[in-house]
């Protein structure tokens, strides 16, 4: 059964359009490094974001990579953002799956897909989005983090542990509640497989 998540179409619109501000602030910022402009319109959208103001109408947005990379970052010592540019479209690739619909909007609202079909426009979504981490570099793997660590099996499972012991299940369009779950999900992001 999927879950029921209210999708309130203000909020909806009003989240895209962060999401376009975010992506824009970042590509100018990677043009020109000192563009105080694109930092302001970054911190903002990010102020918005994390002030609560998108979830006003649909509730708590699905946290599954931020519970997961907050223990990462703790075994690890590696860049909060940096892992979630890695572990954010490995899980979308594995829950668009089970909820094609809110990935599809994202595809075509935001990263311009056109197939009809939900579940393809997700997938084409998840793709340009990687190529878009890509060309702002971001990481597209752990071991791309440069920090000599080998991410070996013993520490993914401490993570994986750790971060259903702090948050319980993690999702809600496709909920982990086993540690060889999120394991399989580092794993990907270890050895830089979709």
């Amino acid at each position: 059964m999927k879950p029921f998540i209210y999708h309130s179409p203000v909020e909806i619109h009003f989240g895209q359009a962060l999401l376009h501000a975010t992506m824009d602030a970042l590509g100018r910022l990677v043009q020109r490094p000192g563009d105080v402009e694109a930092s302001g319109d970054l911190l903002w959208a990010a102020a918005m974001v994390w002030g609560g103001l998108t979830k006003i109408g649909r509730g708590d947005p699905d946290m599954a990579c931020h519970g997961i990379e907050e223990s990462f970052s703790g075994y690890f010592n590696t860049h909060h953002g940096a892992c979630l540019a890695v572990l954010t479209p490995l899980w979308m690739a594995s829950a668009c799956g089970d909820a094609p619909e809110p990935f599809a909007r994202f595809a075509r609202n935001v990263m311009g897909v056109t197939a009809s079909d939900d579940a393809r426009a997700a997938r084409e979504g998840i793709e340009r989005y990687r190529r878009w981490l890509s060309l702002v570099g971001a990481a597209g793997r752990f071991a791309d983090f440069g920090n000599g660590v080998a991410f070996p099996d013993e520490g993914l499972q401490d993570v994986a542990r750790t971060a259903l012991q702090t948050c319980g299940c993690l999702g809600r369009l496709r909920p982990m509640k086993s540690p060889d779950e999120v394991v399989a999900l580092l794993r990907k992001g270890r050895d830089g497989s979709a």
